[in-house]
């Protein structure tokens, strides 16, 4: 594959990698998402759609945030047994679809009041689960999501002496939104 173009790929400088776009469109298979739904989102247009697949953005293009994201998913997916050192094994499809899930819904109802909300990062945990994690104004969020696809949380707001922490396990995937919302909006 030539490449003409390298966009930045990860959204935490400890995550940082390098994209080299094609020169001519390349396909990618979705599951789990309409095309409908991704077009709706900003992260496509309907040119780009073949049944099934998205095309990658040529040389000269910018990929969206969210589609980032989504690239970043796809790419946990692709990690082998012991990717920790440690043994574990990787992220597994339950939980990555809850992770997109949660994703999607933040994306969706942020983008109604005209803010675009993407994770600040977004990682693999031992044992099978994905953490996700946004920061805004009001603090940090980050989102735990088990093998089994239930959801915890940690916020952190405030700084120094006034910082305070805030820690859930097994809440709803709408209650998980609103956490998200409380941080960044």
């Amino acid at each position: 594959m030539q490449t003409t173009n390298t966009q930045p790929f990860g959204t935490d400088a400890d995550q940082s990698c390098t994209v080299r776009l094609p020169s001519r469109p390349i396909f990618f298979e979705l599951t789990g998402h309409s095309l409908t739904q991704f077009a709706s989102m900003g992260i496509l247009s309907t040119a780009d759609v073949v049944p099934e697949r998205i095309a990658l953005p040529t040389s000269g293009s910018t990929i969206s945030p969210l589609a980032t994201t989504y690239m970043r998913l796809r790419g946990l997916e692709t990690l082998d047994s012991n990717w920790d050192s440690y043994g574990s094994v990787p992220p597994n499809p339950r939980a990555l679809a809850a992770a997109r899930s949660l994703i999607q819904k933040v994306y969706q109802i942020s983008a109604y009041s005209g803010a675009t909300v993407v994770p600040y990062s977004v990682l693999p945990l031992s044992g099978g689960g994905v953490q996700i994690e946004w920061r805004g104004p009001a603090g940090v969020i980050e989102i735990e999501v088990s093998a089994a696809g239930e959801l915890g949380y940690l916020i952190a707001k405030g700084t120094g002496p006034e910082r305070v922490f805030e820690e859930g396990n097994d809440v709803a995937e709408f209650r998980a939104v609103d956490l998200v919302r409380s941080v960044m909006l």
